[in-house]
């Protein structure tokens, strides 16, 4: 029977060699696109949700406040949603500057 091989212990703060390191300015992206709408997978939920809680602005848009709130909301879908909902808002203030 052969002996057994005893991994020899990792020294504290140290890398494993099949981790690779990249340089400054991360790893290369992919080029794909990101398909929002396969991501949204009941479109109107959280609006609903919102317009039960009355926590609808005048102009038909979720106060922000009511989404960092419910956002805090832990493993709830309406927490995901809210989550998900103010990372929107953050992708479309990168585009709106020119």
């Amino acid at each position: 029977m052969p002996a057994k091989r005893i991994k020899p212990a990792k020294k504290k703060g140290t890398m494993p060699k099949s981790v690779v390191s990249y340089k400054k300015g991360g790893a290369k992206k992919s080029g794909k696109k990101l398909d929002i709408k396969k991501a949204i997978k009941k479109p109107g939920s959280l609006t609903a949700s919102a317009k039960r809680a009355g926590a609808m602005k005048s102009d038909g848009t979720i106060k922000t406040s009511w989404l960092r709130d419910k956002a805090k909301g832990g493993d709830s879908k309406i927490a995901q949603r809210a989550r998900f909902a103010l990372t929107l808002k953050k992708l479309g203030k990168k585009k709106k500057k020119k």
